[in-house]
């Protein structure tokens, strides 16, 4: 094949199949390496407690590790570090909160206060019209002292990649919401995840809201509504389920990469926009 190749050519079919069939045992890979078949192992441990210095968001579950990113790369912290220090916390069960509204908070859980400091927002990032991230950028990290409390925990695979998120939102969370409610009588349990990026490994705690934990339960919510009330003021509807221009975004890139790949574009030089997250 020749690169004035006509772009209806058989050649250049053939080679459309190829690499879509490439991409399709890459994805079949992601799937299994994501543990998508695995049983997620719940044991009984403690959460750590400490000193929560985070930013909170509300959008779609699958954004969190981009936004753990972005706060570690911003501290020039190398991935190995991320293990025990950086946090995501998720405060609403993902099968009931819909992917618009869905609470989730990132950040430093110290051990020394002061430790981590808040750092200043770069002129660059501060805009009159940010974008989401950049307005996840600006936005000032807040303080809450988290107790050491009895919590359900498991560890799970992680991919880095948008299969793993699905299965960190639609399978893990549910899975260590479930059990610290049946289990261990904790209403409206949240769940906190911190990744050994390098490892590919990430753990979970439930923190268990018992007799003995109740009022020391109420900093795990971070100053805002428990997940039963928070429900009751979701709105309704696709759009409150569903970021639909962004799975619209996703699905349009996804779908056209290999044609782009092989006829030529000039997308196809442009990375995505991280903006989207």
């Amino acid at each position: 094949m020749t690169l004035d190749e006509p772009s209806n050519s058989p050649a250049r079919r053939q080679q459309y199949m190829v690499i879509c069939s490439v991409m399709a045992g890459m994805f079949v890979y992601t799937l299994l390496t994501s543990g998508i078949i695995d049983s997620v192992k719940i044991v009984s441990g403690t959460f750590p407690g400490g000193t929560y210095m985070y930013k909170n968001s509300t959008r779609d579950y699958s954004a969190a590790l981009g936004l753990m990113d972005d706060i570690g790369n911003s501290y020039n912290l190398s991935r190995s570090k991320y293990k025990d220090l950086l946090y995501t916390t998720y405060l609403d069960h993902p099968y009931q909160v819909g992917g618009s509204q869905q609470r989730f908070a990132t950040g430093f859980l110290l051990q020394k206060k002061g430790e981590y400091e808040p750092l200043p927002t770069p002129q660059d990032r501060l805009k009159t019209d940010p974008s989401r991230l950049q307005q996840f950028q600006q936005q000032a990290f807040q303080f809450q002292d988290m107790p050491s409390v009895p919590a359900s925990v498991a560890t799970f695979p992680h991919s880095l990649g948008f299969v793993s998120a699905l299965i960190t939102s639609y399978k893990i969370i549910p899975a260590l919401m479930n059990h610290a409610k049946e289990q261990h009588s904790s209403s409206s349990p949240v769940v906190w995840m911190t990744c050994d990026l390098n490892k590919k490994m990430c753990t979970f705690y439930a923190p268990h809201a018992t007799t003995k934990t109740a009022n020391q339960y109420n900093a795990f919510w971070l100053g805002d509504d428990d997940a039963d009330t928070y429900l009751e003021k979701c709105s309704s509807g696709l759009d409150a389920v569903v970021d639909l221009e962004g799975v619209k975004s996703d699905f349009i890139w996804i779908v056209t990469y290999p044609y782009k790949l092989i006829f030529g574009s000039d997308d196809n030089t442009k990375k995505k926009d991280t903006d989207e997250l």
